[in-house]
């Protein structure tokens, strides 16, 4: 699937006012999330379309649905082990069944309990929290 890239202004018209939104490119059945990986682990799953070679499912890791926020956090792609951002199709089935392990504060971490699930949290976007001020 090909990723639909239009000019900041045109999306921002768009988004909503007030509340709670994940802004995500989505279809009917599919979620876009970015996530970074160091060199290893990113060039073999862009090369192979999958998963593999270093890659560990005990790694701790996290996704967002905002492209440039996900740049940010790691470091406009100059940290270590977070060089490489690749942006995943989710099932949109998936995605939505694991924001309903999320913690329903923003900021605040929640710690598996012998689920197997990652620690998880909301974060905001730099740009709607500066929008709110």
């Amino acid at each position: 699937m090909m990723l639909v890239t239009e000019p900041y202004a045109a999306q921002v018209a768009r988004w909503p006012r007030a509340g709670r939104h994940i802004l995500a490119q989505c279809t009917d059945d599919a979620v876009v999330v970015y996530q970074v990986y160091c060199p290893a682990i990113g060039h073999f799953a862009a090369r192979h379309k999958f998963f593999g070679g270093a890659f560990s499912l005990n790694r701790m890791s996290w996704i967002k649905p905002n492209f440039l926020w996900m740049m940010y956090r790691s470091g406009w792609g100059t940290r270590e082990g977070q060089e490489v951002t690749l942006a995943i199709w989710l099932e949109r089935a998936a995605f939505i069944d694991s924001l309903a392990l999320l913690p329903t504060e923003i900021g605040v971490a929640q710690r598996p309990t012998g689920s197997g699930v990652a620690p998880s949290r909301w974060t905001r976007d730099p740009h709607m929290v500066a929008a709110s001020r």
